[in-house]
């Protein structure tokens, strides 16, 4: 007989199921706590994104094109999540105004003197202040009770007017409840078959205090969207109309929200616009709350103006104009209205559509339809759309004449679009009013003139660019910039030789030598782009200008850059430029390098490189950052590692820093490790020589890493070093600025400093 199989016992199978039970729950409540983790991070990058889109646009939150809520709102952790978390409590107390110092256990030492002059209140009068702050500090901790009958408000000078204490009377869900929120208070219940509850203004009257008005908003806010909800569902009537009216009324009484409850706020009043487009009287009333409780109305009025303008019936829009209308201290804030549209909402020609709209029933004042003019026009010029700016100038010039005579942007924008409709004396007579006038800052003067010349010099001859450019450099004091002394020259090509040379003279006194002004270089350009086949006529006038001892460096490159691209071969091409005795550029080496390279002849690259070493660098491989790139993508391309290991060696032992720690190093050798470690791994193998060449090439990527940051440290020190010291009287025993010590002029100080690099 087979002996019976083992039953374990009650205590063994009670223990094992108190292991499993209590693996089970540790399982459970440590995934619980990872959710819960992961769910504040994803919140929290969630927060940073949406503050650093805010702050890009502004500070500006757009609410979206309809009236709905915002769904960039900052993402709250759900207080499931928040259960566990500490709730910090503040350790700052407010004494109530009829607290004696008695009362609050801080009485502090006086002096004598003041103790002598203020009376000491008697015991009476201490106890019946006592009595009055525990009263009031009891009222606040009490909830308001919707049923509760209305109460008197002893403190005189605190009443509010009656219309602020109105009963208003709110449905509410059959399944809400109210729950007291001390231990103390009792429970607010419901009627199951009315559910109604009114928030009581006469209970608890609206203090100027935080928490006060906090528990306003809160009671406020959550009637308000229950009344949304039942509206979106079943349409709004005429009783929650008036029942969000009054609560708007109630909530603008107590003034202006800040913080997260001001972002609500707008989201909340949208939301009832949406739900009121056939109500205009809740509409206006919904307008008046955004001017009295937002401390940004745009962010209201600016979708709603632009909803306005995507209806056919334009019923809306004259909603609106009767609103600003009949509500004439709300047109001041049509400026930043408008503004807000032009940026987020609408284009700039649906912002003046509405604008003139909204001009015919007469809401603008002056100085608010100035602003707003004056905004669309600086919104034109950055669309360069000048010819609607001159449509508009007379316009703004009639609404304030003397404010458009002494705003410098607004100037600004309009001589921009006289310089590009080519009107140099509407452009001459504008600058040079602003400049005896002296109320524009000289260097916004500056900024208008520069701006005008830069548009003047693409539609004026070169008799009047010479002409308003002497004019310029002489009484507004700007330098002259060398891309308006070469677009004079090139349009003085074709004039006497009298005209260019006074030209050339008054360049060299301005800072602008005749080397820097493309005559050969663009008589050159001109000779390669009539012959497109061969470049005989262009070198040959580069060797007449060399023959007669000019300067021909920059022409040359030109030349030699058009040699290339006709498929001369570089090496020929630029040893003859070597004999000439003529220095080539770098960019033509490089140019020439990377040329040969992409098409295959990685040799050809490699000898022009040595060349540019040779004829540039002093000997030295390494001796510019483009050829050390050329370099490294040459060996790095035809697999020559033991050229490329010289490479490497001779760059980590140079001590040009500077060059070194450059961007185009560090991609170079990043683009070279992506290859070779491409190779490693097909041919594989860390004894081959691609593992090798990997090696060499990190350690020459970190050696790049460290000049950049050596880099980054001198700037800093630099920048620190060069503060320019004010000059200490004189008997001082501390060190004087360089202008105290050389005693010289403010000219010659700028030179100085100029030339010690500050």
């Amino acid at each position: 007989m087979a002996p019976p199989k083992p039953i374990p016992s009650k205590l063994v199978i009670n223990t094992l199921r108190g292991v499993v039970f209590t693996t089970s729950c540790s399982v459970i409540l440590l995934a619980e706590e990872r959710r819960r983790r992961i769910k504040i991070a994803r919140a929290a990058v969630e927060n940073a994104r949406k503050l650093h889109t805010a702050k890009v646009n502004r500070g500006a939150i757009a609410l979206g094109d309809g009236y709905v809520g915002w769904d960039g709102r900052l993402i709250d952790p759900s207080d499931e999540i928040l259960a566990t978390m500490p709730i910090r409590t503040s350790r700052r107390h407010r004494t109530s105004n009829g607290q004696s110092l008695a009362d609050t256990g801080s009485v502090k030492s006086l002096s004598s003197a003041k103790a002598a002059e203020q009376p000491t209140p008697s015991e009476s009068q201490l106890a019946q202040r006592t009595a009055k702050a525990a009263a009031a500090r009891e009222a606040i901790r009490q909830p308001i009770l919707f049923s509760a009958p209305p109460q008197t408000f002893q403190n005189e000078r605190l009443k509010i007017s009656q219309a602020a204490v109105e009963t208003v009377a709110v449905e509410t869900p059959k399944t809400d409840q109210v729950k007291a929120t001390t231990a103390t208070s009792p429970t607010i219940s419901t009627n199951a078959t009315e559910a109604k509850a009114e928030i009581s203004g006469t209970a608890e009257p609206v203090k100027e205090t935080a928490k006060s008005k906090l528990v306003l908003f809160k009671e406020s806010s959550e009637a308000l969207e229950s009344i949304l909800a039942r509206s979106r569902r079943d349409g709004m009537s005429s009783a929650d109309a008036k029942r969000c009216s009054n609560i708007l009324q109630k909530l603008s009484d107590a003034g202006k929200f800040h913080g997260p409850r001001a972002k609500e706020i707008n989201d909340i009043l949208l939301k009832i616009l949406a739900q009121s487009k056939d109500n205009a009287p809740l509409s206006n009333r919904v307008l008046e709350a955004a001017l009295r409780l937002s401390r940004t109305p745009e962010h209201v009025l600016g979708p709603y103006l632009s909803e306005s303008l995507r209806q056919t019936d334009g019923k809306q829009t004259k909603q609106i104009a009767s609103f600003f209308a009949k509500n004439v201290s709300a047109s001041v804030h049509l400026p930043k209205v408008f503004r807000h549209l032009a940026m987020t909402q609408v284009s700039r020609a649906d912002a003046y559509r509405l604008f003139e709209t909204l001009q015919q029933p007469g809401v603008f004042q002056k100085d608010s339809e100035y602003q707003v003019r004056r905004q669309l026009i600086l919104h034109a010029k950055k669309e360069r759309d000048f010819a609607w700016i001159l449509a508009q100038k007379p316009a703004v010039i009639n609404t304030k004449p003397k404010n458009t005579e002494m705003d410098i942007s607004l100037q600004t924008a309009i001589t921009a679009a006289q310089a590009s409709a080519g009107n140099i004396e509407s452009v001459r007579s504008t600058s040079y009013k602003l400049l005896k006038s002296g109320t524009a800052p000289p260097t916004e003067l500056k900024q208008l003139v520069s701006e005008a010349t830069d548009l003047l010099i693409k539609n004026q001859s070169a008799a009047q660019l010479d002409q308003w450019l002497r004019s310029i450099t002489r009484d507004f004091g700007l330098t002259l910039e060398p891309r308006w002394a070469k677009t004079v020259s090139n349009a003085y090509m074709s004039n006497p030789a009298l005209a260019m040379e006074n030209w050339f003279s008054f360049c060299n006194e301005n800072g602008v030598p005749t080397s820097q002004l493309p005559r050969l270089r663009q008589d050159v350009l001109n000779q390669l782009s009539s012959n497109d086949s061969h470049t005989t006529s262009a070198a040959a006038l580069i060797d007449a200008a060399h023959a007669r001892g000019e300067d021909v460096s920059e022409a040359l490159s030109s030349l030699l850059m058009a040699q290339l691209k006709e498929g001369h071969d570089a090496k020929d091409i630029l040893q003859q430029a070597s004999c000439r005795g003529v220095r080539v550029h770098d960019s033509v080496y490089n140019s020439a390098a990377q040329q040969l390279a992409t098409r295959g002849d990685f040799r050809g690259a490699a000898r022009v490189c040595k060349l540019a070493a040779k004829e540039n660098g002093h000997g030295q491989l390494v001796y510019s950052e483009y050829n050390f790139s050329n370099l490294v993508y040459i060996y790095t391309g035809s697999a020559r590692y033991e050229a490329l290991h010289s490479v490497l060696n001779e760059f980590r032992s140079s001590d040009q820093m500077r060059w070194q720690g450059s961007k185009i190093c560090k991609e170079s050798v990043k683009l070279a490790m992506k290859t070779v470690a491409q190779r490693a791994t097909v041919q594989g193998g860390e004894d081959s020589e691609h593992y090798q060449a990997l090696l060499d090439l990190d350690a020459t990527l970190c050696h790049v890493q460290q000049c950049r940051r050596a880099n980054a440290a001198a700037r800093a020190n630099k920048s620190s070093d060069n503060l320019v010291r004010v000059a200490l009287p004189a008997g001082e025993s501390k060190p004087c600025s360089l202008a105290a010590q050389s005693k010289i002029g403010s000219y010659e100080t700028d030179q100085v400093l100029l030339a010690n690099g500050l």
